[in-house]
């Protein structure tokens, strides 16, 4: 939970910003942990959700709320990572506070949300937006949900993070389809990456697969990109 003046204005595209934030976090405490994921090429194992902003009004400079408190939710499978993430918030790095251009925003709690024991199928909705993509002539295309494809590299990449958390291959089926009768008014998100422009969708999907593979969605996201903030999943809730 951050607490939030007001003053100025939430810029629109801020993953990157939040992104940066948390590897300088962990630099801050264990800085060789911090460059070995960082230069990692492979998935991150961690992943954060849009900023919540309650009762929000929106101007051309960006995003103002009467409220206080703004907040963000993070996961990861790596103790390691969430230690040394919460040593470097302890240690005081950047007077703990979350700079967004000209928005500052202070640290005011740190929460740890309740385990969730996963069954067969569970109803998930998306805290941030879902991104896969594939290559063509040469470009990166961002799939969209009315694309087969869209779910089979979804399922394909669950299936290399379950491998990288628990250590062996996944064989069992995996089922994705998505909840229309849930779909929030707007599913696409196109978000600035630097110079460039990430699609995601937030969409709720049913996820069937064993309880160990459910949470491995839920602890690292689905799709790509999470390390940016993309993919985050919680519970709607067990079908």
């Amino acid at each position: 939970m951050f607490h939030y003046d007001g003053n100025n204005p939430i810029p629109f595209n801020r993953k990157y910003a939040i992104s940066s934030w948390i590897y300088r976090c962990i630099r801050f405490y264990n800085k060789d942990y911090s460059e070995m994921l960082h230069f990692d090429r492979d998935i991150k194992l961690f992943v954060f959700s849009d900023l919540y902003i309650p009762k929000y009004r929106v101007s051309k400079e960006g995003i103002f709320t009467s409220e206080n408190d703004v907040s963000f939710y993070l996961s990861s499978p790596r103790s390691e990572f969430i230690s040394n993430l919460v040593k470097g918030l302890l240690n005081d790095i950047d007077k703990n506070t979350l700079t967004l251009r000209s928005a500052l925003l202070k640290i005011k709690s740190i929460e740890t949300l309740r385990s969730i024991e996963f069954t067969d199928s569970t109803m998930f909705k998306a805290l941030s937006p879902i991104v896969t993509s594939t290559f063509k002539d040469g470009k990166i295309l961002y799939l969209s949900p009315d694309k087969e494809k869209f779910y089979e590299n979804l399922k394909t990449n669950l299936r290399k993070k379950y491998l990288m958390v628990h250590g062996k291959q996944y064989k069992k089926n995996i089922e994705i389809e998505p909840i229309y009768e849930k779909f929030p008014r707007k599913i696409k998100y196109s978000i600035e990456i630097k110079k460039g422009h990430v699609i995601g969708f937030k969409i709720p999907l049913k996820i069937t697969a064993s309880n160990k593979l459910l949470e491995t969605a839920y602890d690292c996201g689905i799709g790509e990109k999470n390390s940016q903030g993309f993919g985050m999943l919680d519970v709607y809730g067990k079908v």
